[in-house]
């Protein structure tokens, strides 16, 4: 039971991987900037239940900010119990985020 278990949480991990992958070649807007090179504009979909889970995901930012000063990435999404639903709307659109997050260290049962 536990290969199962342990066999499709990889096999979800690849899933996300592929959408992950697909997504990355068509996200994003491009703007000129001003020395007329483009830079690309990404966003980031996880959810943020609180004030940690976004200062987490902030920090992350920020340390590849200061490895890259040009790096640009937005962090966007709803809280834990919403996310399942929403992200599958994002993913759809034509504005779909660069990156997803699924964190699937994150107990089952903490999705009620």
């Amino acid at each position: 039971m536990l290969n199962k278990r342990v066999t499709g949480r990889l096999l979800g991990a690849a899933a996300a991987a592929a959408v992950a992958a697909t997504a990355l070649t068509a996200c994003g807007s491009s703007s000129a900037g001003s020395s007329g090179e483009s830079k690309e504009a990404s966003s980031m979909y996880t959810w943020i239940t609180n004030e940690n889970d976004r200062a987490q995901w902030q920090a992350f930012i920020d340390a590849a900010k200061e490895k890259d000063p040009d790096f640009n990435l937005t962090l966007e999404g709803p809280s834990f119990n919403d996310y399942w639903t929403k992200v599958k709307t994002r993913l759809s659109s034509s504005g779909a985020p660069c990156i997803i997050t699924t964190q699937a260290a994150r107990p089952r049962n903490s999705r009620t």
